[in-house]
């Protein structure tokens, strides 16, 4: 091992962040069927009433935020432990202004 080699990671450290994995990857689930409900709610209203609702938008954006957080995390891209293992972060991307349909 040169001294630039990072230190090799200990089981019991890797079988912790696995079970931080495990419950993250459960929320990302969760996340998946509140999306899920989020398309089929927001096409419904817009099929309905020709307008989006923009809280639903809002927390779609916020859901899909999580969900990459829950997978960077998962796939060891990043450190910091998402939701509820962490504060929810700040603020996620800022979504589009308006909404374009067909070309």
């Amino acid at each position: 091992m040169t001294r630039f080699d990072p230190p090799r990671p200990s089981r019991a450290g890797i079988a912790i962040r696995l079970l931080y994995t495990v419950a993250t990857l459960l929320a990302l689930e969760i996340c998946k069927m509140l999306a899920l409900l989020a398309v089929l709610v927001q096409y419904a209203l817009l099929l309905i009433t020709g307008r989006h609702s923009e809280p639903l938008r809002s927390f779609a954006n916020s859901v899909s935020f999580y969900a990459y957080r829950c997978l960077r995390y998962a796939n060891l891209c990043e450190n910091p432990k998402p939701f509820p293992f962490a504060p929810l972060p700040d603020e996620p991307e800022k979504m589009a202004d308006t909404i374009r349909f067909g070309k």
